[in-house]
């Protein structure tokens, strides 16, 4: 049986999430607003990943 994902995009989607579960949690400590954590996570998310896919492999 293969892996669901490769090593690569299982660190990188982990990492991804790691840091949008610290960045919505801290939104939501410091302004109560659900909705307006839930935008800075997914916003987080898609940087650190766009970021991390940039350091493991740069220029692809």
């Amino acid at each position: 049986m293969s892996p669901l994902f490769d090593l690569h995009t299982f660190v990188l989607l982990l990492s991804a999430a790691l840091v949008a579960i610290g960045a919505g949690a801290l939104t939501y400590l410091s302004t109560t607003s659900f909705p307006q954590s839930l935008l800075v996570a997914g916003g987080t998310a898609a940087a650190a990943l766009a970021w991390g896919n940039s350091l493991i492999k740069p220029g692809s």
